[in-house]
């Protein structure tokens, strides 16, 4: 098994919750939990989306992302699946100000 201040030493490292680390580490040890967590904080090159194929279908999807200049693809295996490519990464500029959300506020 690993001690309390391995598991806290990779939650941290990888910013995950304890009892995630925990878990992964007793489930697939050190060698795969590392890869797992590193691959969920690898940023995705292309998202998936699913048509609603009751509507439309993908290639009329994909025309109207193309349309807006949004290039899509069809997936090869499933007929209600068209991904689109992510561009950047960008960088942020920061800012003095800040947003504060009041979920109260009528």
């Amino acid at each position: 098994m690993y001690g309390v201040s391995d598991i806290y030493h990779i939650a941290e490292k990888y910013d995950f919750k304890f009892s995630v680390v925990e878990f992964l580490l007793d489930t697939y040890g050190p060698k795969k939990t590392s890869a797992i967590l590193t691959a969920l904080r690898t940023p995705v090159t292309r998202y998936a989306l699913r048509v609603n194929t009751l509507k439309t279908t993908s290639g009329e999807a994909i025309d109207k992302l193309l349309l807006n200049g949004i290039e899509a693809e069809a997936d090869k295996r499933f007929n209600d699946m068209i991904y689109i490519q992510v561009k950047g990464p960008y960088s942020i500029q920061q800012s003095e100000k800040i947003i504060v959300a009041d979920k109260f506020r009528r």
